[in-house]
């Protein structure tokens, strides 16, 4: 390339929502941390810890938001932590979000193989996995799809994303339909938001503590808000689009969830023995498919339809968040090797595309790889799907925690009636809560999901926590090199926009 290529200013506000949006998977994340928050002990009482989830998150979307209305930066955390902490420290929370987001889309494409399996598994009638190299098959094509799509740029993104994003919600929504027609007469329709409900687990009526651990568990079905920021530099109007669609994502996808909760649950509020059965099966099994079976045989002709619902929903949802990751992602590492932070040529802009194409590159074929190696080594894809997006959200609590230190920093420098709240108030809450869920699911698995929550009362290096150091490790060492051998690099300002 031998003459300087700029970003297209296409994106409006509602496809920057769409992105991120798509980026956080409702179907495919939100639905599927159901099982996980009903192992907690909830009972039926699922939309009143949602709710509280998406409370917590409001107050990272605030700084978000505040930090977007100073900076149109395509480096979003990575940027605004050089701006308020300096070079070094910036580095570092690039790193961390590196690590949030590099291997997002692989999680992305080997959900989708699982998911696309169970698919076209219930379309023949047949148990998943019964076709052999089905799961895998399906994975790789979704990676190739997700490295064309990141490849190609944001024109062809930002459509893609928003038809996946209306039709894994509206195919969602179908099983949400049925549990309201199903709900029983006399039902008690607050049920879902009643912490008197938790009784059915045995742990006490009213056990506040167990609605708030799981809100705090179900913040992982956010992770993704800050994907508005990443596309500043390819917004029409950076500042507005990117701050508001930060926080308008957590409010429209709060409410999505909390309806889904609300409804999905209904049938069950009334008959708290039912509710168990039902419930201990979705743990079991690990995700939602007996209440989309269940849906399938009262309203859509047979259990197996409603599986094919249900599934072709999470493949979609897989498929869009892993695409929207690689957008993402590649855009980070476009604005570190802009900045030299990262290899250069990862900074270049594809002369016909306008989007970083080598970065997408890297990210494409990682994406591709990792399935296709784990799967033939004899790993199961769920099995290396946990392993890889618990890993990743290591990374995306550290880069949540220091967005809301970033705002708390740089609004100090100058305090009005209005920063007080948006700068100093909302960010050191923000930051707590951040803090405390890195903390608790860290050093102790994720609650919920048997093969992370193994590790629960082991030493701290037989934790989730390990990995996330070991990165974090590495890049001490690579920032090491970069002060001594490109001490200029780390000198300048900030280039990517």
């Amino acid at each position: 390339m031998t003459e300087e290529v700029e970003k297209k200013k296409v994106l409006g506000t509602a496809p920057i929502i769409a992105i991120a949006m798509a980026l956080i998977g409702p179907a495919a994340y939100g639905v599927g941390f159901f099982p996980a928050m009903l192992g907690e002990g909830t009972g039926p009482v699922l939309a009143l810890p949602i709710l509280i989830g998406t409370v917590a998150c409001i107050f990272t979307a605030i700084s978000v938001a505040v930090l977007a209305l100073k900076f149109a930066y395509s480096g979003g955390a990575y940027a605004y932590s050089r701006e308020a902490m300096g070079v070094h420290a910036g580095f570092m929370v690039g790193w961390a979000t590196v690590l949030a987001y590099f291997f997002l889309p692989t999680a992305g494409a080997l959900f989708a193989g699982i998911y696309g399996d169970l698919f076209i598994s219930s379309i023949a009638g047949v148990p998943g996995g019964t076709y052999l190299y089905l799961d895998i098959l399906i994975a790789v094509l979704a990676a190739l799809a997700m490295l064309f799509i990141a490849y190609r740029g944001i024109e062809a993104g930002g459509g893609t994303m928003m038809a996946v994003l209306v039709v894994q919600i509206l195919l969602v929504f179908i099983i949400a339909l049925w549990a309201i027609t199903a709900v029983p007469p006399g039902v008690n329709y607050g049920a879902p938001f009643d912490p008197s409900f938790t009784s059915w687990s045995g742990a006490g009526a009213g056990d506040l503590g167990i609605i708030a651990t799981a809100g705090f568990l179900f913040f992982f079905a956010f992770y993704g808000f800050d994907g508005t920021v990443v596309f500043a530099g390819e917004a029409k109007n950076p500042y507005r689009s990117c701050a508001l669609g930060a926080v308008l994502c957590i409010l429209i996808v709060g409410a999505i969830y909390v309806f889904w909760a609300w409804a999905m649950m209904l049938p069950y509020t009334g008959d708290i023995a039912t509710f168990q059965a039902m419930a201990n099966e979705v743990i079991t099994v690990g995700d939602v498919s007996p209440l989309a079976a269940q849906a399938g045989i009262d309203w859509l002709g047979g259990a197996n339809n409603g599986i094919a619902v249900l599934s072709f929903a999470m493949l979609l949802s897989a498929l869009g968040s892993g695409t929207a990751a690689a957008l993402t992602i590649s855009r980070i590492l476009h604005a570190m090797g802009t900045d030299e932070v990262m290899p250069k040529h990862m900074g270049k802009l594809h002369p016909k595309h306008k989007s970083p194409h080598m970065a997408a590159i890297y990210v494409g074929l990682t994406t591709l790889l990792i399935p296709i190696i784990t799967y033939f080594v004899g790993v199961p894809l769920i099995d290396t799907f946990i392993f890889t997006a618990t890993w990743c959200a290591w990374g995306v609590l550290i880069m949540y925690f220091f967005m809301n230190v970033d705002n708390l920093l740089i609004s100090s420098k100058k305090i009005t009636g209005k920063s007080a709240i948006l700068g100093i108030v909302v960010p050191i809450i923000g930051a707590a809560l951040m803090g405390y869920i890195w903390w608790s699911s860290g050093s102790a698995g994720i609650p919920g999901v048997a093969e992370v929550a193994a590790f629960e009362g082991g030493p701290f290096w037989n934790t989730m926590m390990l990995p996330g150091f070991i990165w974090l490790a590495i890049g001490v060492v690579y920032l090491i090199y970069l002060h001594t051998a490109k001490h200029e690099v780390l000198e300048r300002g900030i280039s990517a926009v």
